[in-house]
């Protein structure tokens, strides 16, 4: 389970390796040198959702184990236990406390802390647990709520159908529907967010944790199609206002003015017009089809955008006052450089919504056929 965290601290170090662009890499030779592999691994885990095929990472969530076997004890728990294409979620909600490397000694030293995991398998039990026997076979099977719509693969308006269900569905997420494997919209969080900033512009990273994303859930879907021939989704919609509350962190400088600061804040983007094309793969579990979105483009236009940045310049307020209006006549400007980590940060959301959905719910039961 750690090893997906091991290998990429291995990479981090790697100089032909290429990581992606929101990666940290330290230096072996830097004075700080396990700060810097902490703060690494603090902020690549979060972002291991998907997978990173670039560099042999899986995705977290799932984390997919084709096989698990634990052996039958002596004592009062006495069961063989088996369990086939288990999928563990929530692994990249893992606190990481400590992750330091020794390589005199060729060691690492971890300190994880996981506030949860689910795990879904198929299981095989034979034994004994507490005196009583046990023993047993099967998997799961998924019903949506009965205030879900389904549509039929095979109606004429199948098109009209499923938007229309989408549209009913997407208001009802404002509070978590568990057995669906989907989190509340009302609001979304997310532990953390990098957007990378390195133009004339923008020359500065945007550190965010603890966010809390509101508006989600009130989305005007205009468009959701599945096409099953080429395994795509074609989304459109507008959200009428997100605002995003978080902790941020910055060092750098926007317009040429340096910006510095830590604190709470408020960024609100009005009337965001979003688009995104996703390719997903087919895989067969006991004769019915799941699938898993990979990949796809997108698009996250806002139009309209301002900023609330607490405690600049260690609370200066007539500075912090300025940087903020600046900001705020600016963001335009501000946005056309920080765009790409927006649209990346859209488009991974709605990849694990989607893939949290279709990991716990087949076509067959998403469909009526």
């Amino acid at each position: 389970m750690n090893g997906a965290l091991l290998c990429l601290l291995f990479v981090a170090f790697a100089e032909s390796v290429k990581l992606p662009p929101n990666f940290k890499k330290c230096n072996r030779k830097q004075p700080d040198l396990k700060r810097c592999v902490l703060e690494a691994a603090r902020h690549a885990v979060p972002q291991m959702v998907q997978p990173l095929e670039e560099i042999g990472l899986p995705g977290l969530d799932p984390l997919e184990i084709p096989e698990a076997t634990i052996r039958s004890g002596s004592g009062r728990v006495a069961v063989d236990q088996n369990f086939k294409n288990c999928r563990f979620h929530h692994l990249h909600e893992v606190k990481v406390n400590e992750f330091e490397f020794d390589f005199d000694t060729k060691t690492i030293a971890a300190a994880l802390l996981f506030p949860q995991i689910d795990i879904k398998c198929e299981y095989k039990l034979n034994g004994t647990v507490l005196l009583l026997p046990i023993r047993g076979e099967g998997h799961s099977t998924i019903v949506l709520p009965s205030n879900f719509k389904k549509c039929n693969r095979k109606q004429p308006d199948l098109k009209e159908c499923v938007l229309r269900a989408v549209q009913d569905a997407v208001p009802q997420l404002n509070k978590p529907f568990e057995q669906l494997n989907l989190p509340t919209l009302d609001p979304l969080e997310i532990p953390e967010v990098v957007i990378r900033g390195d133009s004339t512009t923008v020359s500065l990273d945007q550190h965010f944790k603890d966010c809390k994303y509101y508006g989600f859930n009130t989305a005007k879907v205009d468009k959701f199609e599945f096409d099953f021939g080429a395994k795509t989704l074609d989304i459109t919609g507008i959200f009428p206002e997100l605002r995003m509350e978080c902790h941020y962190e910055l060092d750098g400088k926007v317009l040429v003015l340096p910006i510095k600061g830590e604190g709470p804040c408020t960024i609100v983007l009005q009337n965001v017009k979003a688009s995104a094309l996703l390719r997903y793969e087919e895989r067969t579990r006991h004769n019915k089809t799941y699938i898993r979105f990979k990949s796809g483009s997108a698009d996250f236009e806002p139009g309209f955008m301002t900023y609330d940045l607490k405690n600049l310049f260690n609370g200066d307020k007539q500075l912090g006052d300025n940087v903020n209006k600046v900001l705020n006549e600016n963001w335009k400007e501000v946005y056309v450089d920080v765009k790409s980590g927006h649209v990346e940060l859209a488009k991974t959301i709605v990849l694990n919504l989607l893939n949290n959905f279709f990991s716990k719910v087949s076509l067959e039961e998403a469909f009526d056929d």
